[in-house]
């Protein structure tokens, strides 16, 4: 149960990331005045993402399916 729920979980967050990430370049558009600068600009957030994995994700190599995700 614990699969389906993270399977739905994680494409509710890349359409909402899309959607957000879409946005923040039309604002940004407008400030830098092209496409590929506002895109540069996003960049800048990319080495947050293997942060936030990194310290608030659990590691679960190796580890069995029961002792991560036990039915209730």
């Amino acid at each position: 149960s614990y699969r389906s729920t993270a399977s739905g979980v994680r494409w509710m967050v890349a359409a909402l990331g899309a959607a957000l990430g879409l946005w923040v370049e039309g604002v940004l558009y407008g400030v830098a005045g092209s496409h590929a600068r506002a895109i540069t600009w996003m960049l800048v957030v990319t080495p947050i993402a293997p942060v936030i994995v990194a310290f608030f994700l659990p590691e679960t190599a190796n580890q069995e399916l029961e002792d991560i995700a036990p039915e209730k």
